[in-house]
């Protein structure tokens, strides 16, 4: 058996092509799989559990299936999809986990996070971060009328730096990447040694070392673009491994 994590599909009316990897995902990759974790930016952008557009249908069916074959979801919101909540989760019977959560898998603990809280050197964002999250905020937006959020929603995401992915060849990409010593200390203060996070659209493994030379380990993960991609830790060998799709 083996568990699958996953982030920044960025799944919505826009890239119709993410959706189709979706299902052949949900259809042909998820074999032997007994969970399945979703770190954030699962939208592309979400402005209520109210809504019900023709482009979710088959993303719905996707979890679907995934239920049909007995595995367990687990979503954790992102700065794309903040406004997910648990009327979603129910509907489509997914736990939805705090950022950042502590979870066991195969007698191991992790931490998990999508990984915008750990982009501390760009000050704007965290400051935008801050905002968006109030609850009071949120019920005032989801009030609003859904195709006015919608717009409101696309504004903020053409204008906001918090919104927007950074090219890897960007100059300045440490502004906008996680931070090692925040990382570190998360990871001290959960009493973990291994973060797996998205968010960055930068994958790979990067490995610290404490004062106490404990390894600490960061997986990154890959957002969905022409491929698929998951990280997964199989029963059989603790260490996890990358994995991509067409």
């Amino acid at each position: 058996m083996k568990t699958l994590l996953l982030s920044d599909l960025h799944l919505g009316p826009s890239n119709p092509h993410l959706t189709q990897l979706w299902q052949h995902f949900c259809a042909h990759h998820t074999q032997d799989c007994e969970a399945i974790y979703l770190l954030g930016d699962f939208f592309e952008y979400w402005v209520g559990d109210d809504s019900c557009e023709p482009w979710l249908a088959p993303i719905e069916e996707g979890f679907a299936e995934l239920h049909a074959k007995g595995i367990r979801l687990y979503l954790m919101v992102g700065n794309r999809d903040f406004l997910l909540g648990q009327h979603f989760a129910k509907k489509h019977q997914l736990t939805l986990l705090p950022d950042p959560s502590v979870v066991i898998i195969f007698d191991k603990p992790y931490l998990l996070s999508h990984g915008d809280r750990y982009c501390t050197l760009d000050v704007g964002y965290q400051r935008y971060r801050r905002i968006v999250n109030q609850r009071w905020l949120q019920t005032i937006f989801t009030a609003l009328p859904y195709a006015l959020r919608r717009q409101i929603a696309n504004f903020l995401r053409r204008n906001s730096s918090g919104s927007k992915p950074r090219p890897i060849s960007d100059v300045h990409a440490e502004k906008y990447d996680i931070v090692l010593d925040t990382v570190s200390e998360a990871l001290e203060k959960t009493n973990t040694d291994t973060l797996i996070h998205g968010h960055t659209h930068r994958p790979g493994i990067t490995v610290l070392y404490s004062d106490e030379e404990s390894p600490q380990t960061i997986f990154t993960l890959a957002d969905w673009d022409r491929k698929g991609h998951v990280l997964c830790i199989n029963d059989k060998n603790s260490l996890p491994t990358f994995e991509s799709f067409d």
